[in-house]
């Protein structure tokens, strides 16, 4: 029994070295952003000694996730085609809610839901200035060493695009020589296109902390709970 306390014990230990190293250990990055016709989203974090090692990659409808920890010891891989769930659950709501197609249309109609939502009711404007700020402070953690970006915007209002175009003004990265934000104020409406890069290496436990500070603001929260919506 004292040696199987033991073996447990330091398998224990073991664990606990390995998680306060993955959270003190500089976890390198890199992020690759296109949004044109298709979106495409693809994302590596892994630490120096490769302990752990997350990629993930979204293009269109299709997204993957893989996690791997102690060179394979565990990992998780996850494909999933969007579109085809998408139909399906589509296809099973109009069967079920046949009868209330006219309710749907009266509650499309007295409020809109997602990013457009967000802007109707004002969230957005009000959640604007504290996501800006973060972004800066995101920044500041995770120190890029590559950075660029080349994106085209517009929240829908040309007041709403000035108003976003002087808060990021206010930001530092916005004046890289490779970051390139073109408002647009004649669109009415919402959309982002461009590219965007990023490379680098960080803090676990300082991007926790950032996290964990940043949803505790009441803006924030309404704002995710109306885009849910």
């Amino acid at each position: 029994m004292a040696v199987l306390a033991k073996v447990l014990l330091g398998i224990v230990l073991l664990i606990l070295l390995v998680l306060l190293y993955l959270l003190f250990a500089p976890i390198r990055y890199r992020g690759d952003l296109e949004i044109e016709d298709e979106e495409r989203f693809f994302a590596k974090v892994y630490d120096p000694l490769r302990f752990l090692k997350i990629t993930f990659l979204q293009q269109g409808e299709k997204m993957e996730f893989s996690l791997r920890i102690m060179y394979g010891l565990y990992r998780i891989k996850d494909d999933r085609e969007g579109k085809k769930e998408q139909e399906k659950k589509l296809k099973a709501g109009k069967k079920k809610n046949k009868d209330h197609s006219r309710h749907k249309e009266e509650k499309k109609t007295s409020g809109r839901r997602g990013i457009g939502g967000c802007i109707a009711d004002g969230t957005l404007r009000e959640a604007l200035p504290t996501i800006l700020v973060y972004i800066g402070k995101l920044l500041r953690v995770i120190k890029p060493k590559k950075l660029e970006a080349k994106i085209v915007f517009s929240l829908g209002e040309a007041d709403l695009t000035g108003y976003a175009t002087g808060v990021i003004s206010m930001i530092p990265v916005a004046y890289h020589k490779k970051v390139h934000l073109t408002p647009d104020f004649l669109s009415d409406t919402g959309y982002v296109r461009g590219y965007a890069g990023i490379r680098g290496r960080c803090s676990l436990i300082r991007f926790m902390i950032l996290g964990i500070s940043f949803f505790f603001h009441k803006e924030i929260r309404d704002l995710l709970d109306n885009f849910r919506e």
